[in-house]
């Protein structure tokens, strides 16, 4: 029997939301080391909201996601 695939558009939020209580963070606790409210990184996790870069690499740092810091350094200076 195959696994339910999931759609591209849930992948990021139900990973920001593993990554986060792996890490131990409540929604707060995220909020008060990212400085990004928790209404917000709430909505990343509900799929109603898209991270900008450097939001992504606030959170990125913040739950020690290792390679991808490094990866959305070089996606930014491109930006600019």
């Amino acid at each position: 029997m195959s696994q339910p695939t999931m759609h591209p558009d849930d992948v990021f939020p139900a990973l920001l939301k593993a990554l986060r209580e792996k890490r131990g963070f409540s929604l707060r606790g995220l909020e008060a080391e990212t400085g990004i409210a928790r209404n917000t990184i709430n909505r990343y996790e509900q799929g109603r909201r898209c991270p900008t870069l450097p939001a992504l690499r606030t959170l990125a740092l913040a739950l020690e996601v290792k390679g991808w810091t490094s990866l959305l350094g070089s996606l930014e200076g491109l930006r600019r």
